[in-house]
């Protein structure tokens, strides 16, 4: 699972979620992924450790790809074991250089990475500059860990918008469910009638926890925990599950057209693929339907349609189709619950944007 900590760096409070770095554990890892608004890549700079998570089936390579998805635009580097390479600069620009094309490659852009190095272990240049190592202050001048993530940029909020929470997490508490989970849009009130999307269930919120303490309203960016109350039947609330305002509740579907950039595909993606859908918290099998046109990933004009296939690394419309329902929004209105990532046979293979749904009611 994804551990979380409410901490304060340098007078700056900030959620840290804990994603687990092994194969196995990626979606888990997507999990704590779609709830944040920065990433921090940790590396090693041990003999071999880098070029290990950073070769084609590597974590490291596959870590920054979904991240990037999942709509994280700032990303913190942070070079550890430095230590174990004595310091070396050499060793530092090595990995920055082997890194930064393949980032600004996947989706980020320069100006929103940053490359620090520690020794976690040994408290190096992790919060204070004081006692450094004579071997890292001889060329390094920059912030420390803590320095950089104190200095991320406020991430957007939609709050002009009707609530949508993202559910991560269920437990039963006496005659209450508690749900842990993110405002992705809006603002929730306690006492407040709240709809579980896709089951269509309703509840009352009860209570809402901000960072242990209880509040009475909350806003979109807040990982919060929610008491409900007078809801029939706890069992549906289901990974996926998005909690709503039932007069305006989000979009559920089963077929949607996504804008894809696809990563190194071994094999073309071509009408009929079988993939499994990444959305938010949800996963399911899916396919793509049709593939509509191939766009300039510079201009985003159409240079064909129709296409055949798509390659790897090329950008594309296309249209998906699952055999159950699952909540989105369309990109520009709900950035987090209008992106996706395509997954084959264990490997991220496309990332994209939601930028077609059917038509809802509640669209002016």
């Amino acid at each position: 699972s994804v551990a979380m900590r409410h901490v304060s760096v340098l007078g700056r409070h900030v959620t840290i979620l804990d994603a687990p770095g092994h194969k196995d554990f990626v979606p888990e890892m997507i999990s704590g992924a779609a709830q944040a608004d920065v990433a921090i890549l940790v590396v090693s700079a041990g003999t071999g450790e880098f070029e290990a998570g950073f070769d084609r089936d590597g974590q490291t390579r596959e870590h920054a790809v979904l991240v990037r998805s999942l709509g994280v635009r700032q990303l913190l580097v942070v070079v550890n074991k430095l230590d174990l390479a004595q310091w070396s600069r050499f060793r530092f620009d090595e990995i920055r250089q082997k890194l930064l094309p393949f980032l600004k490659k996947i989706g980020f852009k320069e100006r929103d990475i940053r490359f620090v190095p520690c020794s976690g272990l040994a408290g190096q240049n992790v919060v204070a500059k004081d006692g450094i190592d004579e071997g890292l202050r001889a060329w390094y001048q920059g912030p420390t860990v803590a320095e950089a993530i104190r200095d991320f940029q406020d991430a957007d909020r939609v709050l002009d918008f009707p609530v949508r929470v993202g559910m991560f997490d269920m437990y039963k508490s006496g005659s209450s469910v508690m749900v842990g989970g993110r405002i992705e849009a809006g603002t929730l009130r306690r006492g407040y009638k709240i709809i579980a999307m896709p089951s269509a269930a309703v509840a009352t919120v009860k209570g809402i926890t901000l960072r242990g303490a209880p509040v009475q309203v909350c806003g979109a960016g807040a990982q919060v925990e929610l008491q409900l109350g007078d809801l029939d039947d706890p069992s549906v609330l289901t990974p996926g599950t998005v909690l709503c305002d039932p007069e305006k509740p989000v979009r559920v579907v089963m077929r949607f057209r996504v804008q894809l950039l696809t990563f190194d595909l071994r094999v073309p993606l071509v009408s009929g693929s079988d993939i499994t859908l990444y959305t938010y918290t949800a996963s399911e099998p899916a396919t793509v339907s049709k593939l509509r046109a191939l766009l300039d990933p510079a201009t985003g004009e159409v240079v064909q349609r129709k296409p055949r296939c798509v390659g790897k690394y090329s950008t594309a419309i296309v249209d998906v189709t699952i055999s159950r329902p699952v909540c989105l929004e369309l990109y520009r209105q709900v950035r987090s619950l209008g992106r996706v990532a395509l997954r084959d046979r264990g490997t991220t293979i496309a990332a994209g944007t939601v930028v077609g749904v059917p038509r809802s009611p509640f669209d002016e």
